[in-house]
Protein backbone atom coordinates (compact mmCIF):
# COMPACT_ATOMS: atom_id res chain seq x y z
CA UNK A 1 0.00 0.00 0.00
CA UNK A 2 1.35 3.19 -0.68
CA UNK A 3 0.96 6.45 1.62
CA UNK A 4 -0.66 9.46 -0.35
CA UNK A 5 1.97 12.10 0.16
CA UNK A 6 -0.88 14.72 -1.00
CA UNK A 7 -3.19 13.97 1.47
CA UNK A 8 -0.57 14.58 4.03
CA UNK A 9 0.50 17.87 3.18
CA UNK A 10 -2.60 19.27 2.70
CA UNK A 11 -3.80 17.71 6.33
CA UNK A 12 -4.08 20.61 9.25
CA UNK A 13 -1.84 18.25 11.20
CA UNK A 14 1.29 18.41 8.98
CA UNK A 15 0.51 22.87 8.58
CA UNK A 16 1.02 22.35 12.67
CA UNK A 17 4.27 20.23 12.27
CA UNK A 18 5.88 22.62 9.35
CA UNK A 19 4.89 25.57 10.73
CA UNK A 20 6.30 24.84 14.27
CA UNK A 21 9.42 23.30 12.61
CA UNK A 22 10.11 26.74 10.86
CA UNK A 23 9.57 28.78 13.98
CA UNK A 24 12.07 26.32 16.01
CA UNK A 25 14.14 26.93 12.73
CA UNK A 26 14.23 30.37 12.83
CA UNK A 27 14.86 31.03 16.49
CA UNK A 28 17.66 28.53 15.84
CA UNK A 29 19.03 30.94 13.03
CA UNK A 30 18.89 34.15 15.10
CA UNK A 31 20.49 32.67 18.20
CA UNK A 32 23.37 31.36 16.60
CA UNK A 33 23.44 34.93 14.64
CA UNK A 34 23.10 36.51 18.12
CA UNK A 35 25.81 34.22 19.25
CA UNK A 36 28.52 34.55 16.16
CA UNK A 37 27.51 38.91 16.46
CA UNK A 38 28.96 38.82 19.64
CA UNK A 39 31.60 36.56 19.61
CA UNK A 40 33.16 38.94 16.30
CA UNK A 41 32.25 42.01 18.40
CA UNK A 42 34.53 40.15 21.52
CA UNK A 43 37.59 39.49 18.88
CA UNK A 44 37.03 43.29 17.50
CA UNK A 45 37.29 44.46 20.99
CA UNK A 46 39.93 42.16 21.55
CA UNK A 47 42.53 42.86 18.81
CA UNK A 48 41.35 46.89 19.57
CA UNK A 49 42.88 46.49 23.19
CA UNK A 50 46.03 44.67 22.32
CA UNK A 51 47.10 46.99 19.85
CA UNK A 52 48.31 49.37 22.25
CA UNK A 53 52.03 50.73 22.16
CA UNK A 54 53.71 49.90 25.29
CA UNK A 55 54.65 52.33 27.51
CA UNK A 56 58.27 54.14 26.89
CA UNK A 57 60.47 53.41 29.39
CA UNK A 58 64.16 55.56 30.23
CA UNK A 59 66.96 52.98 29.82
CA UNK A 60 69.74 55.28 32.14
CA UNK A 61 66.99 55.55 34.74
CA UNK A 62 66.17 51.85 34.24
CA UNK A 63 69.84 50.44 34.48
CA UNK A 64 70.80 52.82 37.62
CA UNK A 65 67.20 51.39 39.07
CA UNK A 66 68.62 47.80 38.71
CA UNK A 67 72.38 48.82 39.74
CA UNK A 68 70.77 49.98 42.84
CA UNK A 69 68.87 46.80 43.40
CA UNK A 70 71.48 44.50 42.61
CA UNK A 71 74.01 46.56 45.27
CA UNK A 72 76.14 47.46 42.72
CA UNK A 73 76.75 51.42 43.33
CA UNK A 74 76.19 54.21 41.68
CA UNK A 75 78.58 54.04 38.49
CA UNK A 76 77.24 51.76 36.15
CA UNK A 77 79.93 49.32 34.25
CA UNK A 78 80.77 49.44 30.56
CA UNK A 79 77.47 48.03 28.65
CA UNK A 80 75.02 47.65 31.70
CA UNK A 81 72.70 50.17 30.41
CA UNK A 82 72.70 48.15 27.12
CA UNK A 83 71.65 45.10 28.43
CA UNK A 84 69.14 46.52 30.90
CA UNK A 85 67.60 47.75 27.91
CA UNK A 86 67.69 44.51 26.26
CA UNK A 87 66.55 42.29 29.18
CA UNK A 88 63.43 45.32 29.49
CA UNK A 89 62.46 44.76 25.49
CA UNK A 90 62.60 41.06 26.26
CA UNK A 91 60.16 41.80 29.07
CA UNK A 92 57.87 44.40 27.22
CA UNK A 93 57.79 41.86 24.30
CA UNK A 94 56.49 39.00 26.78
CA UNK A 95 54.28 41.49 29.24
CA UNK A 96 52.95 43.59 27.02
CA UNK A 97 48.78 43.69 26.91
CA UNK A 98 48.12 40.37 24.54
CA UNK A 99 50.90 38.73 25.27
CA UNK A 100 53.45 37.85 22.94
CA UNK A 101 51.52 37.30 19.22
CA UNK A 102 53.49 36.01 16.58
CA UNK A 103 52.77 32.72 17.47
CA UNK A 104 49.11 32.81 17.97
CA UNK A 105 47.01 30.73 15.96
CA UNK A 106 43.86 32.00 16.90
CA UNK A 107 41.74 35.04 16.41
CA UNK A 108 42.60 37.89 17.48
CA UNK A 109 45.86 37.58 17.39
CA UNK A 110 46.15 35.57 14.20
CA UNK A 111 44.66 38.66 12.09
CA UNK A 112 46.70 41.48 14.23
CA UNK A 113 49.78 42.52 11.99
CA UNK A 114 51.24 46.07 13.60
CA UNK A 115 51.88 44.45 16.70
CA UNK A 116 53.83 41.17 15.51
CA UNK A 117 56.00 43.17 12.95
CA UNK A 118 56.64 45.45 16.14
CA UNK A 119 57.41 42.03 18.03
CA UNK A 120 59.68 41.16 15.10
CA UNK A 121 61.33 44.03 14.97
CA UNK A 122 62.20 44.10 19.08
CA UNK A 123 63.26 40.18 18.32
CA UNK A 124 65.93 41.47 15.24
CA UNK A 125 67.12 44.25 18.25
CA UNK A 126 67.98 41.40 20.97
CA UNK A 127 69.54 38.73 18.10
CA UNK A 128 71.36 42.00 17.27
CA UNK A 129 72.57 43.01 20.78
CA UNK A 130 72.92 39.86 22.20
CA UNK A 131 75.60 38.81 19.65
CA UNK A 132 77.30 42.37 19.94
CA UNK A 133 76.96 42.03 24.18
CA UNK A 134 78.62 38.15 23.77
CA UNK A 135 81.08 38.97 21.23
CA UNK A 136 82.37 42.50 21.56
CA UNK A 137 81.46 43.17 25.00
CA UNK A 138 82.08 40.11 27.20
CA UNK A 139 85.75 39.50 25.71
CA UNK A 140 88.34 41.75 25.38
CA UNK A 141 90.40 39.84 22.52
CA UNK A 142 89.54 37.07 20.11
CA UNK A 143 91.04 34.57 23.02
CA UNK A 144 89.30 35.69 26.09
CA UNK A 145 86.89 33.49 27.54
CA UNK A 146 83.12 34.29 26.32
CA UNK A 147 80.62 35.37 29.49
CA UNK A 148 78.43 31.89 29.22
CA UNK A 149 74.90 33.73 30.14
CA UNK A 150 75.19 36.23 27.01
CA UNK A 151 76.12 33.20 25.08
CA UNK A 152 73.00 30.83 25.96
CA UNK A 153 70.77 34.45 25.85
CA UNK A 154 72.00 35.16 22.55
CA UNK A 155 71.00 31.49 21.54
CA UNK A 156 67.37 32.05 23.65
CA UNK A 157 67.17 35.16 21.51
CA UNK A 158 67.69 32.80 17.95
CA UNK A 159 64.80 30.58 19.01
CA UNK A 160 61.88 30.64 15.98
CA UNK A 161 59.55 33.19 16.63
CA UNK A 162 56.36 31.18 15.32
CA UNK A 163 56.46 28.57 17.13
CA UNK A 164 54.18 27.93 19.62
CA UNK A 165 54.65 24.51 21.43
CA UNK A 166 57.41 22.44 22.14
CA UNK A 167 59.04 24.87 23.66
CA UNK A 168 57.12 27.94 23.43
CA UNK A 169 59.05 31.22 22.37
CA UNK A 170 57.85 33.04 25.69
CA UNK A 171 60.05 30.41 27.53
CA UNK A 172 62.89 30.98 25.43
CA UNK A 173 62.89 34.53 25.43
CA UNK A 174 62.07 34.44 28.97
CA UNK A 175 64.79 32.47 29.72
CA UNK A 176 67.33 34.98 27.66
CA UNK A 177 66.23 38.09 29.66
CA UNK A 178 67.16 36.22 32.79
CA UNK A 179 70.36 35.52 31.29
CA UNK A 180 70.59 39.16 30.08
CA UNK A 181 69.94 40.27 33.83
Amino acid sequence: MKFNWKFWQGSPYATRVGSALGASRNAIGIGAGVVVGAYLLMVLALGWWWSFEPDLFDPVAEAKAQAARSNLGPSLLTGYATATTAAVLAETLLQKRGGYLSNDIFPPGVYLDNTPSWEFGVLVYLRDISRALRNSFSRSQSQSAEDPHLAAAQGNFFYDNASWIFPQSESEYADGAARLR
